[in-house]
């Protein structure tokens, strides 16, 4: 009974890890959201800016529950970490927890500010529509300053106070460990386009996305992040592995491996958003939304890959 418990807790752990993943990068895709709509379009930016800044405030809420989960699974379960080891553990979990702290507040500063966001005519064509940037860069920095904090907090997470391997010194390691962040917290951008994708699927009916024209804007928007955080990553990998003969004996343990890799479901993830791109009309599909992040977040972990 243990096990499955602990196996549904590590279930669990990987589905708030990813929406904390997600966190990261959504005030991002809010910022860049705003900052486009500073020349044209200028309307649907700010009730999309606004929705964003409301779905980001959701998502680093759950995002919380990620470093609960992670004190569980690590000082909860008996024996737990090497004493040596608990308690450089213990201080990167309360580092990234203040800078989570942080990085919450931001968001939650950003959402309010995004209730007072300049109400444009709506006479005026969507193409010729725009505002003052002075009135949306509150949010829009706040945003990037949330992202900061974050990726900050799963900086601390990937070990900084740990002892660096043998032979390397403490500036190098920490130098590898940050260029380790900041590629997971580009890859990040994936999912929050993704959510994006899938907000714009829920709110289909919104007269704001009434034309179809203006559905299609928003969907490819949010589509076009989902694909770029994870593509050069699948790129470099799917190359290496290709270049490396992966495919030269047919089905063996290797290919098995790749088809039970984050990567394999990582490019899975990235091709629905492509197809989104392609052909917007997908995105009125709950069902397609959903279907990607099913895959990450349950049938991954159900086949022994943690994302």
């Amino acid at each position: 009974m243990t096990g499955h418990i602990l196996a549904f807790m590590m279930l669990l752990g990987n589905v708030f890890q990813i929406l904390a993943s997600t966190a990261l990068a959504l005030p991002a895709v809010l910022a860049l959201t705003l900052t486009v709509g500073r020349r044209s379009h200028g309307r649907l930016s700010l009730w999309g800016g606004a929705k964003l800044a409301r779905l980001s405030l959701a998502v680093a809420l759950a995002g919380c529950v990620y470093y609960w989960f992670y004190y569980s699974l690590v000082f909860g379960i008996e024996p737990g970490p090497p004493a040596e080891l608990a308690g450089a553990m213990r201080n990167n979990l309360y580092l990234a927890v203040g800078c989570w702290a942080a990085g919450l507040a931001c968001v939650y500063l950003g959402y309010k500010k995004a209730a007072s966001f300049p109400v444009l005519d709506e006479q005026t064509p969507l193409e010729e529509s725009r505002y003052d940037f002075s009135r949306v860069l509150p949010t829009l920095s706040l945003g990037l300053v949330a992202c900061l904090c974050f990726t900050v907090a799963f900086f601390s997470m990937e070990g900084v106070f740990g002892t660096p391997p043998q032979g390397m010194d403490q500036t190098t390691y920490l130098m590898t460990l940050l260029r380790k962040t900041l590629h997971s917290a580009f890859g990040d951008l994936s999912l929050a386009g993704g959510a994006g994708v899938a907000l714009v699927c829920m709110l289909r009916d919104r007269k704001e996305l009434a034309e179809p024209a203006h559905f299609e804007k928003a969907a490819r928007w949010c589509a076009l992040w989902g694909v770029i955080g994870f593509l050069p990553g699948c790129i470099d990998q799917w190359s290496n592995l290709i270049l490396s003969g992966i495919y030269l004996n047919g089905p063996t343990p290797g290919v098995i491996g790749v088809l039970r890799s984050p990567l394999f479901f990582r490019t899975l993830f990235m091709l629905c958003w492509l197809l989104v791109f392609c052909r917007p009309g997908l995105a009125r599909s709950l069902g397609f939304c959903v279907l990607p992040w099913l895959l990450v977040m349950i049938v991954a972990p159900l086949t022994g890959v943690m994302m």
